[in-house]
């Protein structure tokens, strides 16, 4: 087996002929995103009840319908790079160059010799009697259509290769930041020693299947309760959020949070932030990013909303951004950003709230 070395600028070029492509695939895919969520508000209006002006129901269905589309278009992204770079790596041919073995030119003695001084009778073959070869690879290069840019693109595909590392490093740093801040709040929790909200989260796991109770504790340095952990998920809450909120209210925000982790929202969590530190650069990346947060919001709130009404839902939500703002001594309108999805869209809780009261466009 002989050994083999990568020719660089070979593997940037196919790299950013991979990502060329992916250009316009990423397009396609927001635009079939579009699509299907504007079929999938087709189909729900034929879904509302007459009397009541909205489907319980039918509304949950959508949800999780919705979330898992944008799942689908958003994990199809990477899915479109793999596969792109398997044809262009099939079209261009490989990048790795073979070392043949020094010794090759030293044959020896062993080996069988021709003598030059013995003539050999070789068949004379007429011009018309070869074969016609084609170069097969050559023809698949030519139709391919970032083999035509102007050869600059492939002096300068090794820079765009280091900028797109560096962006990624830069990405993937942020990403390694934000774990270990996550890791740090384990430290300053205060497990919660309430009797009565402790049997309310024990009686709201049960209810969602959970298998096992997760910890809840209180954190001084969360403004609206978050979940942390994958192995190990914990429910964080502020501490004025328990004197601010009569137990029905209480038991809604727990159930959106215990929802988070009955649908294992913190796994496909993770694997977004990994493929948005990858494909950073198309901004198709972190719209469909925004719209799988957003319709993971909204079935966790169906969910919290199913155990008493959506009205109430929703006013426990308004009650716990007073809390929150109060809190941090600000006013309601930037504390409403914080508990977007996205963490900073100051409109999304206002959509929430519309939404559950089956007013949002």
């Amino acid at each position: 087996m002989n050994p083999s070395i990568i020719v660089w600028s070979e593997l940037s070029l196919q790299i950013v002929i991979t990502f060329g492509h992916f250009l316009w695939q990423g397009l396609v895919v927001a635009l079939l995103l579009v699509l299907f969520e504007f079929l999938s508000l087709r189909a729900q209006a034929f879904q509302i009840n007459a009397k009541t002006g909205k489907s319980r129901d039918g509304s949950l269905r959508s949800s999780n319908f919705a979330y898992v589309i944008a799942c689908i278009a958003f994990f199809a992204l990477p899915c479109c790079v793999v596969s792109t770079f398997f044809w262009v790596h099939q079209t261009r041919g490989s990048f790795l160059v073979a070392l043949w073995a020094s010794e090759s030119t030293h044959l020896p003695a062993s080996t069988p010799m021709v003598s030059a001084e013995l003539p050999i009778a070789l068949p004379e073959l007429n011009a018309s009697e070869l074969p016609v070869v084609d170069a097969p690879s050559q023809q698949r290069i030519d139709h391919d259509f970032f083999s035509t840019v102007t050869p600059g693109v492939e002096a300068f595909s090794p820079y765009l290769c280091l900028a797109y590392l560096v962006g990624v490093t830069w990405m993937l740093f942020r990403f390694g930041l934000s774990l270990v801040g996550g890791a740090r709040l384990h430290r300053t929790l205060e497990p919660i020693s309430d009797a009565k909200v402790l049997a309310m989260i024990s009686a709201q796991a049960r209810k969602l299947g959970l298998r096992r109770i997760p910890l809840a504790a209180m954190c001084q340095r969360v403004t609206v309760p978050a979940v942390v952990g994958i192995l190990q998920p914990a429910i964080l809450l502020p501490p004025a959020l328990l004197s601010g909120l009569d137990p029905q209210q209480l038991v809604a925000i727990l159930s959106h949070e215990l929802a988070h982790i009955r649908r294992y929202d913190l796994i496909i969590n993770l694997l977004q932030r990994i493929v948005e530190a990858l494909l950073f650069f198309h901004p198709v990346t972190w719209w469909i990013s925004r719209r799988v947060r957003v319709e993971r919001e909204n079935c966790c709130d169906d969910v919290a909303a199913a155990g008493s009404s959506r009205i109430e839902y929703a006013l426990a939500l308004l009650r716990m951004a007073e809390q929150c703002a109060k809190l941090r001594g600000l006013n309601i309108a930037p504390q409403l950003e914080s508990l977007a999805a996205d963490g900073g869209d100051g409109s999304q809780l206002s959509y929430r709230i519309r939404r559950l009261l089956g007013e949002a466009d």
